[in-house]
């Protein structure tokens, strides 16, 4: 096993906070964050394998952190129930803890690769050229960036004819992690509540509902030029998930 621990990264980022407690049964939470994450490297695992275009050229592959996000934004909300009615109504509906929480974060990073070794290096990581004449990225699911922006090998004459291709035993100019994905809205919530039986024995009941909207978040495109879905959206991510669980203390 190898790693590699030749190159860097840096943060710098923007945090704003708002707390505010509304009532003697009501807290809320908001917080904000404007960042920018650049490295030189995207670590996959000491067991990954290599994925520099050109290991000779580091600040080449300079460019966006694969867990860069520019913009999160949280809010939450925690609730806590003085319960309805009398008696054993009253008992049962207090002391209930609702807390939701909405999540929105822009989309991760990613790379495009021509999945050849036009550079002849062996290492099949390499990235293609960008045609500047293509300025359109539609962001829809069926063309989340235009293929046409990227151009893979080519030969000599062709590149002389300037068609913005890679010729043979060179480097395309395209940087790693060019492009980012769609970003994401999620709306859990979870629900709890303690019932005291005596002093020593106790029950917790409690509810979690993930992406509670069933919001349909989409998955990065493919970013492979050889993929016949190259700049397509094909997946989501998960569905609406409920767990309920209770525990017992004693």
């Amino acid at each position: 096993m190898q790693t590699d621990d030749g190159n860097w990264s840096e943060y710098h980022g923007l945090l704003l906070k708002a707390e505010h407690r509304l009532a003697s049964h009501f807290t809320w939470l908001t917080n904000y964050t404007w960042s920018h994450a650049i490295s030189t490297y995207d670590f996959a695992g000491e067991l990954a394998g290599n994925n520099y275009q050109n290991p000779q050229d580091r600040n080449a592959e300079k460019g966006d952190a694969n867990y860069d996000r520019r913009h999160i934004f949280n809010t939450s909300l925690v609730i806590v129930s003085g319960g309805l009615g009398d008696g054993f109504m009253k008992k049962f509906t207090k002391d209930w803890q609702v807390a939701p929480l909405i999540s929105l974060n822009t989309g991760q990073p990613l790379t495009v690769t021509t999945g050849a070794d036009t550079s002849l290096t062996g290492i099949k990581a390499d990235r293609p050229n960008v045609d500047p004449s293509v300025a359109s990225q539609p962001h829809t699911l069926v063309q989340w960036f235009n293929p046409a922006s990227f151009v893979g090998a080519c030969t000599t004459a062709a590149y002389s004819a300037s068609s913005y291709c890679v010729p043979t035993g060179t480097f395309g100019n395209a940087a790693r992690d060019i492009l980012h994905g769609p970003g994401s809205i999620q709306f859990d919530m979870s629900a709890t509540r303690r019932f005291s039986f005596s002093e020593r024995y106790k029950m917790e009941l409690r509810g979690d509902f993930f992406n509670i909207m069933n919001h349909a978040n989409w998955n990065g495109p493919a970013a492979g030029m050889t993929s016949s879905t190259f700049g397509q959206i094909t997946s989501f991510s998960s569905p609406r998930l409920i767990q309920v669980s209770a525990k017992l203390f004693f």
